[in-house]
């Protein structure tokens, strides 16, 4: 239908058609008939020349008036209904009526000959909610690791200092939210002269034995407790960048990532994505500003329990490490 009505838009001299979708087609795991038709819609759009295309992908959409189940909210006094409605839209991505208008009317003119897709939903960065929910759980999530693991970490890194010369704790500069440059703590899973570069562009001879147990477990991240306690790192959000990986800086300085704090593990990771593919890292750490919300990140955080994707993958160069080297020479995982 949507292919059909832009043929037909075309036909009548129409320069721009949009096409509206739900969020939920996002998700490549989501095989149900909805999300697949709506897929398969973009695909087929894209190859219809001759018209400017865009596809708006919507949350769950909030007009003047309550209806349904949430109608029990609009009888609340007015401080108890806003309060009640920035907890519901904490748990859940939402869009207004005015914020689809104005999305509509500011589209910028574009010549990309496939589909222009574009997520609208309401900034939660103006939810004082789930700001505030997330820094709890933040915290909470931060104080129990102390607690809980400080032996097991303290046992890592007497493990670490024992098999390879160099410091047990990792330090290195990150690029945080507003582009701040913060020092990212980790567990040292590789030779101290390994360059200092991304993780995809060195040789996997460069981790240690233990590093690879501790990468593949991610328990190298578990110093990271102590940036999230300084308000550095978020548990969930876009995993920080070095300095010098200019085009991954350039990709998401280009989709506002930056707006937001960086994270221990984040969507892109469940996915997969690493820092080989700036552009499409980025395009899905902008996908998490968009719709970021208690259960998206409630999610994320399952996925990764669960061992939801690989991280950063090494180069698989052959080269060995001079362990000799300077140790102030340094790079980790992404």
């Amino acid at each position: 239908m949507p292919v059909d009505l832009c043929r037909q838009a075309r036909a009548l001299g129409i320069r721009r058609f949009i096409f509206v979708s739900s969020i939920h087609a996002l998700d490549h795991s989501n095989r149900s008939d909805y999300a697949t038709s709506k897929r398969l819609a973009v695909e087929r759009l894209s190859d219809i020349s001759g018209i400017e295309k865009w596809g708006l992908y919507l949350p769950a959409v909030v007009g003047g008036e309550l209806a349904g189940r949430l109608a029990l909210v609009s009888r609340l006094p007015g401080f108890l209904q806003e309060l009640a409605l920035l907890s519901l839209r904490s748990l859940k991505p939402t869009v207004s009526i005015a914020r689809i208008t104005e999305t509509i009317l500011d589209l910028p003119e574009t010549e990309n000959p496939a589909i222009t897709l574009v997520i609208v939903a309401d900034d939660q960065s103006a939810n004082n909610v789930y700001r505030t929910a997330k820094r709890f759980i933040d915290i909470v999530f931060s104080l129990s690791i102390i607690v809980l693991l400080w032996w097991a970490m303290l046992i890592i890194w007497a493990a670490i200092r024992l098999q390879s010369p160099g410091p047990g704790i990792f330090l290195q500069d990150r690029i945080g939210r507003n582009e701040q440059v913060f020092t990212c703590l980790k567990f040292r899973t590789m030779y101290v002269s390994a360059p200092n570069v991304g993780t995809h562009e060195v040789p996997a001879a460069a981790v240690t034995p233990l590093g690879h147990f501790l990468r593949r477990t991610k328990l190298d991240e578990l110093p990271q407790v102590i940036n999230i306690l300084r308000n550095d790192m978020s548990l969930v959000g876009p995993r920080p960048c070095l300095p010098n990986q200019a085009n991954m800086i350039i990709e998401r300085r280009a989709r506002r990532v930056f707006e937001i704090k960086p994270g221990i593990t984040g969507l892109a990771q469940v996915r997969g994505i690493d820092m080989s593919d700036p552009a499409g890292l980025a395009t899905c750490d902008h996908e998490y500003l968009q719709l970021q919300s208690l259960l998206l990140d409630f999610k994320i955080i399952l996925q990764t329990a669960r061992g939801a994707g690989s991280g950063d993958k090494i180069s698989t160069a052959a080269s060995s490490p001079d362990e000799s080297a300077n140790p102030s020479v340094k790079s980790d995982r992404q």
